[in-house]
C-alpha cells in the first residue's frame, strides 16, 4: 500500500473509532438504556450535553495546541476504548456523563488532529482530494455502530452487553491502524496561536457552522429513540440509524462530483437548507417516513458539511489554513453543546423534542443564509468550469 493511501486509511479509521463509536454509539444505544431504566429521556439530553461540552473543551485545547498533536490523537484514541468499556457499568446517569465529558475531549482531540495531519500530508502528496475519504470515517463509523446496534438488539442483549460489543470493535480497528498513526515528532496541530482571523467572510462560515453543531445534533442523538417511540416493534425503527450513517458517507461522495457547481461556501449553504428540510419532515410526516427523510437529509449533509466548512473557511481565511480545523470545530461544539440543553428543556416545558427540533430546523435555515453570504464575490452557483475550477500548478 503506497503512503498516502496509509495515511488517508489511518484517518479514516480514527474517525471511525473516535466519532463512529465514541461519540455515536451512544446514540442506538440509547433505547435499549431507556427500556432497561438506567437513564429517562431528560437524563439522556443531559448526558448528551456533557458529551458535547467535552467536545467543546478538547477543541478548545486542540486549538492551544502548538506540539504534541500526534499523542493527544493516540492518547484520544485509546480513551475512546477505554471509556466506551467503562460505559458498561451502571452507575446512573452522572457515571454517564462524566464518561461522555471524557468521550468528549477524546473525540475533539482525534477530529482535529487527524484533520489537520491528513491534510499536510495528502496536500503534499498532491492528493488533497482523499481528504473526503477521511471525512468519511464518521459516516462509515456511524453506520457500522448503527448496524452492530441493530444485531445486539436482534440478539437481545443488555445494553453493558452492548459497550463492552462496541468497546471491542473499537478496540481491533485501533490496534490494525495503529502502526500507521504519525510518529511523535509529529504534530497534528495548529502551528501557532494567534486572534482569530478578522475576514468578515470567515466570522460568516464560523457563525454558519457554529449553527449547524446546533442544528443537527438533536435529531442526530434523538434519532433511534424518536424511531423506536413511532414504531415499537419489529427492526425497522433500528434501521434508521444507519441510513444516517450511509447518507453521510455517500453525501461525500455528491460533494466531491459538485465541486464545479460553486464555492465551497455556495455547496456548504445548500446542504445545510437540506439538513433543515430533514428535520422539518421528521415533524411535519407522522411515522417511521419522516424519519427516513430526516436520515437521508439531514444525514446526507452531515459529513459534507464539516469538510465545506473547513474548506470554505481555509479559503477565506488562507493565512490561518492551519487552524481553521480547531476554529471551526471549537463553534461547532459550541453549538452541539446548546442542542442538547434546547432538548431537555422542551422535554421538560411541552412533554417532548417538537419545540428543539423547529428550533434546529429554523438554525440551519439560518446558517444556509450566512454560509450563502460568505461565497467569494464574482463567483456564481452553479459556477462556470473555468470559475468553479482551481487553476492548475504550471
Amino acid at each position: 500500500m503506497s503512503s498516502v493511501l496509509r495515511v488517508a486509511l489511518c484517518g479514516t479509521v480514527s474517525l471511525i473509532v473516535a466519532m463512529g463509536i465514541g461519540r455515536f454509539a451512544l446514540t442506538p444505544q440509547l433505547p435499549v438504556m431507556l427500556a432497561e431504566g438506567r437513564v429517562t429521556l431528560q437524563d439522556a439530553a443531559w448526558i448528551a450535553a456533557a458529551n458535547y461540552l467535552g467536545y467543546l473543551v478538547g477543541a478548545l485545547d486542540a486549538l492551544a495546541t502548538r506540539r504534541g498533536g500526534a499523542v493527544k490523537l493516540k492518547t484520544g484514541l485509546i480513551a475512546t476504548v477505554a471509556l466506551t468499556a467503562l460505559s458498561a457499568i451502571d452507575g446512573g446517569w452522572l457515571w454517564h456523563a462524566a464518561l461522555r465529558f471524557v468521550l468528549g475531549i477524546a473525540s475533539a482531540w482525534v477530529l482535529v488532529m487527524v484533520s489537520a495531519w491528513t491534510a499536510a500530508e495528502l496536500a503534499k502528496a498532491g492528493r488533497p482530494v482523499l481528504s473526503l475519504a477521511v471525512f468519511a470515517g464518521t459516516g462509515i463509523g456511524i453506520a457500522i455502530s448503527g448496524l452492530a446496534g441493530l444485531a445486539l438488539k436482534t440478539a437481545g442483549v443488555s445494553a453493558a452487553a452492548g459497550w463492552c460489543a462496541y468497546a471491542s470493535l473499537a478496540a481491533l480497528l485501533v490496534g490494525g491502524a495503529w502502526s500507521a498513526l504519525p510518529a511523535r515528532r509529529e504534530s497534528g496541530a495548529p502551528p501557532r496561536p494567534a486572534s482569530m482571523p478578522r475576514e468578515s467572510a470567515f466570522r460568516r462560515i464560523l457563525a454558519a457552522y457554529s449553527l449547524a453543531g446546533f442544528g443537527y445534533i438533536i435529531p442526530a442523538t434523538f434519532l433511534s429513540h424518536m424511531a423506536a417511540e413511532r414504531l415499537p416493534h419489529g427492526i425497522a425503527a433500528s434501521l434508521v440509524w444507519p441510513v444516517f450513517g450511509i447518507a453521510a458517507t455517500l453525501g461525500l461522495g455528491l460533494c466531491a462530483l459538485s465541486v464545479r457547481l460553486g464555492s465551497a461556501a455556495h455547496r456548504l449553504s445548500v446542504l445545510l437548507l437540506l439538513q433543515g428540510a430533514g428535520v422539518a419532515s421528521s415533524c411535519l410526516f407522522s411515522g417511521i417516513s419522516g424519519l427516513v427523510l430526516e436520515a437521508l437529509l439531514t444525514g446526507g449533509g452531515f459529513m459534507g458539511v464539516v469538510a465545506l466548512a473547513i474548506e470554505a473557511g481555509r479559503a477565506s481565511a488562507p493565512e490561518e489554513a492551519g487552524r481553521v480545523p480547531a476554529l471551526l470545530t471549537s463553534g461547532y461544539a459550541a453549538g452541539q453543546l446548546a442542542g442538547p440543553v434546547a432538548a431537555a428543556v422542551s422535554v421538560r416545558a411541552l412533554g417532548g423534542l417538537d419545540g428543539a427540533l423547529w428550533l434546529s430546523c429554523l438554525a440551519l435555515f439560518f446558517a444556509a443564509r450566512l454560509a450563502w453570504s460568505a461565497a467569494p464575490r464574482g463567483v456564481r452557483f452553479p459556477a462556470s468550469r473555468s470559475a468553479a475550477m482551481p487553476a492548475r500548478r504550471p
